[in-house]
């Protein structure tokens, strides 16, 4: 099963251990695994059924998603993270 990756980038007031401790948590309870945690955003990932379960939107890079009522205090905006290409 294909994993998605995700970037949520954190509301400015947020963007702090406390306001990133907490949204990952709130992710945690759509069954989204925080890969990475910064000072201003989450990197995560959730499978493709729950992916469209979630967003019910095709899988696109860099579209904004809509942003969970639940996780819309502490974070602005949400993205499928670009595939990283080895060279």
């Amino acid at each position: 099963m294909t994993a998605i990756r995700l970037q949520l980038l954190m509301r400015p007031q947020h963007r702090n251990p406390a306001g990133v401790k907490a949204a990952s948590r709130v992710v945690a309870t759509f069954g989204i695994e925080t890969t990475g945690k910064g000072h201003a955003s989450l990197s995560a990932r959730l499978s493709e059924p729950e992916f469209h379960r979630l967003f019910g939107a095709a899988i696109a890079v860099h579209e904004p998603l809509p942003v969970p009522q639940e996780l819309a205090e502490y974070v602005e905006s949400i993205t499928v993270a670009p595939r990283h290409e080895y060279l």
